[in-house]
């Protein structure tokens, strides 16, 4: 792992003690190798603000993320030719997250008429074309080999189970 990112993560950690305590509070206190994780809002956009932005290498001057109904509601404000606002709607369509497997399939749909909308499929396509093998998009389908983006622990085991009133959920099992 980059150890200017471990950095930033330590002091997302810190910065959001009361944050990491109430997802903790959902690993199983009998057994510890399984559990829920709840990622709150409120700590996607604040207190990953900085490692967000940062990741984003200056392509990116605001975010805004919510979860609601199943879905995640994501508006931006990017640095296109002129600042725009995006706004999309993100359904977790399929999530493999197995030993020897991590994958996501994301479907997408442009959410009202900002200009920056029209520019979504444009978008995705430079971040297709920026990771071969690694991100693909057919029609309004994302699918993500996370196993070539990034190293994963095999001993996890992660499943989706909701994206609703404030915070987005996965069930974890350490194998």
């Amino acid at each position: 792992m980059d150890r200017d990112l471990l950095t930033k993560g330590l002091l997302i950690a810190a910065r959001n003690r009361d944050e990491i305590s109430a997802i903790l509070a959902g690993i199983d206190s009998d057994h510890g190798d399984r559990g829920v994780i709840k990622l709150r809002e409120n700590f996607v956009n604040e207190g990953c603000r900085d490692l967000i932005l940062s990741l984003a290498q200056g392509k990116l001057d605001d975010y805004h993320i919510s979860f609601r109904g199943g879905k995640i509601y994501i508006e931006i404000v990017a640095k296109l030719f002129i600042k725009a606002k995006a706004r999309l709607v993100l359904n977790i369509e399929k999530l493999v997250f197995e030993p020897k497997k991590h994958e996501i399939t994301l479907s997408y749909q442009r959410d009202g008429m900002t200009l920056a909308n029209s520019f979504i499929p444009k978008i995705l396509e430079k971040i297709v074309e920026a990771n071969p093998g690694k991100i693909s998009v057919e029609d309004n389908l994302i699918q993500v080999d996370l196993d070539k983006l990034v190293e994963l622990p095999p001993w996890l085991a992660i499943k989706y189970m909701d994206a609703d009133m404030g915070s987005i959920d996965f069930a974890f099992l350490i194998v």
